[in-house]
């Protein structure tokens, strides 16, 4: 196979071939989406080498009025591209997601950014598990004290002693 420069980078990582829909099984099976609801619209190789990729998807088709993916179905693809969460394989190797586009029926769909930082459940077992510490940690320390101050009372005895 002769290619130009740059239109079939092949190495040790790294291989793509248009016809071969290895890709295309590993991508849709990381969805969990089947293999003709991908298209790959273009492709283009870049330096570094990297293979710029534009995906398109498309729903499940069960009859003519319920040709769109839904809005659960949208944000679970999304999350799913925008979390990294498709395995990562020496025969594909990294991948980065540089746009995630919303066209014809989802143009409308508002799609907002992940969101990041600590959950307010999450926040809350945190403070509750550091104030259920102070407090046992508290109640130790206060029961040590009391114990050795009321000790001090008595004579030492062999058994029972604090040192101040």
């Amino acid at each position: 196979m002769t290619c130009p420069s740059q239109a079939c980078p092949i190495d040790n990582f790294y291989e793509y071939v248009p016809s071969s829909p290895k890709f295309e099984i590993y991508f849709t099976r990381s969805l969990d989406l089947s293999l003709y609801q991908l298209s790959i619209d273009s492709f283009v190789w870049q330096e570094g080498p990297r293979l710029r990729m534009h995906l398109k998807l498309f729903p499940v088709f069960i009859n003519p009025h319920s040709n769109t993916f839904n809005f659960s179905e949208v944000h679970r693809i999304r999350r799913i591209l925008t979390s990294f969460e498709i395995p990562l394989t020496d025969f594909f190797g990294p991948y980065e997601l540089l746009n995630f586009t919303l066209l014809g029926p989802y143009s409308n769909m508002i799609v907002g950014p992940r969101r990041m930082g600590i959950r307010k459940g999450i926040l809350a077992a945190i403070i509750t598990g550091a104030v259920a510490s102070f407090v046992i940690l508290s109640a130790t320390v206060m029961l040590l004290i009391t114990r050795c101050l009321r000790h001090r009372d008595r004579p030492p005895s062999r058994r029972h002693s604090c040192k101040s």
